[in-house]
Formats: structure tokens, sequence, C-alpha cells
């Protein structure tokens, strides 16, 4: 496991990261007006500027801090991430069965804790789910089992 920066400082940082990224989003695509008229920018850059002043300010409080480093597991960062990206590249493919079995398989990965059984219980259960969600309820035409190479 790789340690990381306190936690307050890293919540900080990604809080200013996204104020601040509203603010400049905002200044580009939105007009801000004036007192009198105010155009549709004003709100989102304020509301913005507020949440990147406080990342900012947990920043520095977290700097003055006495608080453990964290540690980081990274291995279900990745099997979760790679999960997801497996479903993606395989529901158009495959279908949607193949794609829900797949990405449960690797997902149940992250925690190392459950039975090939249970895993194996766990897909099946979440693809009927899965094909009765998409294609009873929502009525979307999803494929169920489709292999296009």
């Amino acid at each position: 496991m790789h340690t990381l920066p306190k936690p307050d400082m890293v919540s900080g940082m990604a809080l200013s990261a996204v104020g601040f990224g509203a603010v400049a989003l905002s200044m580009s695509d939105y007009s801000v007006g004036n007192l009198a008229q105010v155009g549709p920018g004003l709100f989102p850059i304020l509301v913005g500027g507020v949440l990147g002043v406080f990342g900012v300010l947990i920043v520095l409080a977290s700097v003055w801090q006495e608080a453990p480093r964290v540690k980081f597991a990274w291995r279900p960062l990745l099997t979760i991430c790679a999960a997801m990206l497996l479903f993606g590249l395989s529901i158009d493919r495959f279908g949607i069965v193949p794609a829900v079995v797949v990405m449960v398989l690797v997902a149940t990965l992250a925690g190392g804790k459950l039975s090939l059984f249970s895993r194996l219980m766990l897909a099946g259960s979440l693809s009927v789910f899965s094909l009765v969600v998409f294609n009873l309820v929502l009525g979307m035409p999803v494929p169920i089992i489709e292999w296009k190479l």
C-alpha cells in the first residue's frame, strides 16, 4: 500500500479544483451581467468561488494539523475501474448478460472475501436483474447475448 497526504489536504485540493473549475467554466460559457441585471453565469461563479476558497482554507488548516498519513489501497480502485471498462467494451459485442457477468466477476476481486460460488450467484442474479430492468421495465431493446467480434 502507498501512503497519501493527509485526508483533509486531499479533500481540500479536490474541493478547490471543483470550485475553481466551475468558476473557469462559468466565466467562459455564460455572461455574468451586472448587479442590476444578473446574468446566468453569476451564481455558478459565486458558488464555485466559495467552494474554491473553502478548499484552500481546508488545505491551509491541514498543513498545521497533526494527522496521520493515509494508507491507500490501489487494488480495489484499479479492479473496479477495470470492471467498468470491461463492461463498456463488452456490452455491444457480447450483450448484457456476458457483460454483467464479466463486470461482476472482475469487480468482486477487489474485496477478495467472496467465494467463487457467491461471485457466480451474484453475477447471475445481477444479470437477470439487468435484463428485467432494461428489457421489461424500461422497454429498451438491449441485446441479451450476442457474439459480434
